[in-house]
């Protein structure tokens, strides 16, 4: 039960430790943060494929006895709000990190606290978008041995 419990919580959890940890350590973005905010929209961009292939993947089960015992027990209702979850945080990391590039570095147009509380908004949907997609990775990986 625990491990269920965390595997609905657990991405909530890690991201609102990861901006609070970004926050009490004064982390901030490289002066020219250009190509780490690149680099984070095309993974999301990447997550977001992969989780939409999953669910097409899932749907193409249909006629299998695993897809008949997820729908009974109820647990493909769960899965596919996992699969919701991951790709929306996914397209929410993205965006974030597109509209990065329009959040000065620190000294410029900005004043240094919205680009610390940017920082650290990066860093929680960059880690909720990492763990929806482990979340969703492991499932699969499980549901696809039994197939």
């Amino acid at each position: 039960m625990a491990g269920r419990k965390f595997e609905r919580y657990g991405p909530y959890i890690v991201a609102i430790a990861s901006g609070g940890i970004w926050f009490i350590s004064g982390f901030s973005l490289p002066k020219d943060p250009s190509g780490l905010l690149g680099a984070s929209a095309t993974l999301a961009a990447v997550f977001a494929g992969f989780l939409g292939v999953s669910q097409g993947l899932i749907l193409t089960i249909k006629d299998s006895e695993v897809y008949g015992a997820l729908k009974k027990t109820d647990l493909l209702g769960l899965l596919f709000e996992y699969l919701k979850e991951g790709i929306s945080g996914s397209v929410m990391f993205a965006i974030i990190s597109v509209a990065g590039f329009f959040v000065a570095p620190q000294g410029q147009h900005m004043s240094a606290g919205i680009v610390r509380g940017f920082g650290c908004l990066w860093a929680a949907s960059g880690a909720y978008s990492c763990m929806t997609y482990q979340r969703i990775t492991g499932i699969m990986f499980k549901l696809l041995n039994k197939v």
